[in-house]
């Protein structure tokens, strides 16, 4: 879905050490963060970019239940999700250049 909207992809990181080594280190311009990695949480990943000044949005089966409470101003896309509320998620962090 990501290529399709023009973006190369960087990843993706199925565990924690993995996102992490990504979030740290390689240039990323935008992410999109599962919130479950394999029973592990992905906010460490989020408070990695977000360190880094990388906007990112979460995808989960869970709502915002969770989400809200640590990271509440970001974005949250339900999944299975569309292509349209990815690019609407992405608008709302980066909003001149998606």
């Amino acid at each position: 879905m990501l290529v399709d909207m023009g973006f190369d992809v960087v990843g993706p990181a199925y565990r924690l050490s993995d996102g992490l080594r990504l979030a740290e280190r390689e240039p990323i311009d935008i992410a999109v963060l599962d919130v479950n990695l394999n029973g592990a949480r992905s906010f460490p990943i989020a408070a990695a970019l977000a360190e880094r000044g990388i906007p990112f949005v979460f995808a989960t089966d869970y709502g915002t239940m969770g989400v809200e409470a640590e990271f509440p101003h970001v974005p949250v896309v339900s999944k299975p999700f569309t292509s349209g509320r990815l690019s609407e998620a992405f608008a709302k962090v980066r909003p001149t250049e998606v």
